[in-house]
């Protein structure tokens, strides 16, 4: 029985690291937060809120809606040549685009993000 269980557990190992790494990220996404708000004032922590927030949906909307397209198709290249070069090349450029057209539209819209943020306009710059 017990052989059995450390047979699982060798088996399952880089699911078990990975799955470790993905909750010690989490708990630190969580708890730097709180962390922060013990330090700054509430109104201070109501502005760092916001631009996370916003970074956050850009995050969301440019980089990780893509990841499940490429994971599929990197997949299937692994498959078919044994390598990720081609999806590894489109998630890169990928990247790129988005952070190029993120960054222009933050600076496009800065003064709107300023003002509805709350924070200090030579604070803008530390958002990237």
């Amino acid at each position: 029985m017990i052989s059995k269980i450390i047979n699982e557990l060798n088996r399952g190992k880089k699911f078990l690291s990975f799955a470790f790494l993905k909750v010690l990220g989490e708990g630190v996404f969580y708890i730097i937060p709180l962390i922060i708000a013990k330090y700054i004032a509430s109104e201070e922590f109501g502005q760092f809120s916001l631009v996370q927030m916003v970074i956050m949906i850009l995050v969301t909307v440019a980089i990780i809606s893509s990841q499940t397209p490429f994971i599929v198709h990197a997949n299937k290249e692994t498959i078919k040549n044994g390598k990720i070069n081609k999806a590894a090349s489109i998630q890169f450029i990928l990247l790129v685009i988005s952070l190029v057209i993120g960054t222009s539209i933050l600076f496009l819209f800065k003064n709107y993000f300023i003002s509805f943020t709350g924070i200090n306009p030579n604070l803008f710059f530390f958002i990237f």
